[in-house]
């Protein structure tokens, strides 16, 4: 039985790991767009905080390992563009361009979630970005090296928010942060959000909760950045506000999506489809495929 897996973070690689230790008869095809794989997203803003750490060094293990040791079949640069369920073939295109076509018994599909980038005029200019993948760590640690960042302004206020306000005050870089809501923490109880809130604030960190982030405009080597009721300069924005999934394949096979479009799933992980599978960032494989239950 072949087994195929589009996507190779986390929950990707965690479920060719669990099948390969459970089924060492199992064809692994895993599908990947880009030349990153199994690497601890959660350790990027500690990462960025350190101006001389390696981004690479968040790598958990490297694809040689899934291929020579766990005997996978893991292809980078391989773009999946479509599920054909009737044919049961996935299709898409390789970094070089050439097209590809991959057969499948059983598909799981773990793309994963990409940031919310507000639908604001700038938010394509450089030294705007989210942070998700590992190449947006690389993309922002560049920046900072090459644009001594001493400013930056975050969109939104929720965990990565948090995280990479810390972490750009390590690095020395004054924050604001930016939300259209009045609560910094609205599922906090109010004390709570209020030390938080205090915590932020005795690190220099300035909160400017009602504002909407209206647009970005590029000044001479600075950016500015539009609210509801104030202008920010700043050297870098950042946005935080959230993660979208990355449905679009599963829409396209016409795949059931649930709430906020992401891919409906029963209990056991599998989709409207009974041999097509889906899973978030973090997670392991599935019982139909490993033998157990997660």
């Amino acid at each position: 039985m072949r087994f195929v897996i589009i996507g190779a973070d986390a929950a990707g690689m965690s479920a060719a790991s669990r099948a390969r230790r459970n089924r060492k008869d199992l064809e692994i095809v895993v599908l990947e767009r880009t030349r990153d794989v199994s690497y601890s997203a959660c350790g990027m803003p500690y990462n960025l905080a350190d101006p001389e750490r390696e981004i690479d060094d968040l790598v958990v293990r490297e694809a040689a390992v899934f291929r020579e040791k766990q005997h996978i079949d893991l292809r980078l640069g391989h773009r999946a563009e479509a599920v054909d369920r009737s044919a049961r073939v996935v299709r898409g295109t390789r970094a070089d361009g050439k097209p590809f076509e991959v057969g499948y018994d059983k598909l799981l599909i773990a793309t994963g979630a990409s940031p919310v980038i507000l639908d604001v005029p700038g938010a394509d200019l450089s030294g705007v970005t989210g942070l998700k993948s590992l190449e947006d760590g690389r993309r922002i640690k560049r920046y900072m090296a090459a644009n001594n960042v001493r400013q930056a302004v975050i969109a939104g206020m929720g965990y990565i928010g948090m995280e990479m306000a810390e972490a750009f005050f390590e690095r020395g870089v004054r924050v604001d942060m930016v939300k259209p809501r009045p609560r910094l923490l609205p599922w906090m109880p109010d004390d709570l959000s209020d030390v938080i809130l205090e915590e932020l604030e005795t690190h220099l960190v300035r909160v400017h909760t009602g504002e909407a982030l209206q647009s970005i405009e590029r000044t001479g080597e600075r950016l500015a950045v539009a609210c509801t009721n104030i202008r920010l300069e700043t050297d870098l924005v950042l946005f935080a506000a959230g993660v979208r999934p990355n449905s679009e394949l599963a829409a396209q096979a016409g795949l059931d999506l649930g709430p906020d479009n992401a891919i409906a799933v029963d209990r056991a992980g599998r989709t409207s489809d009974p041999d097509v599978y889906a899973t978030g960032d973090c997670a392991d494989a599935f019982h139909v495929v490993t033998g157990e239950r997660t």
